[in-house]
């Protein structure tokens, strides 16, 4: 029977089956189950809510800075106005107490 041309179909159609079974068990063996999915999911979801909040937290830090900083700013701008203003008035007591004016 294998000599015939039916023979040799069945006998190959045979081989080509076994050998896709074959490759079906290999591929089926690399998969993993739904609960390891589902649970391997949980803990990436727990990764990326943490990674938000500490994102959240570095954004306020971050804002918190910002503000300092323009206070800051605006605390150094008037403390040059005064020194500014402090050297204008020694200048002009200088002038007047120079030229014998009243002081």
């Amino acid at each position: 029977m294998p000599d015939d041309p039916i023979g040799r179909e069945i006998a190959q159609f045979r081989k080509d089956v076994k050998d896709d079974f074959t490759e079906l068990r290999s591929d089926l063996a690399g998969l993993v189950s739904r609960e390891v999915h589902d649970a391997h999911l949980g803990r990436v979801n727990d990764r990326v809510t943490n990674v938000e909040k500490s994102v959240e937290r570095l954004v306020g830090a971050l804002e918190a800075d910002k503000t300092a900083n323009i206070e800051r700013r605006a605390a150094d701008r008037r403390m040059v106005v005064g020194a500014m203003l402090a050297a204008a008035l020694s200048i002009v007591v200088d002038v007047v107490s120079a030229t014998g004016g009243p002081v």
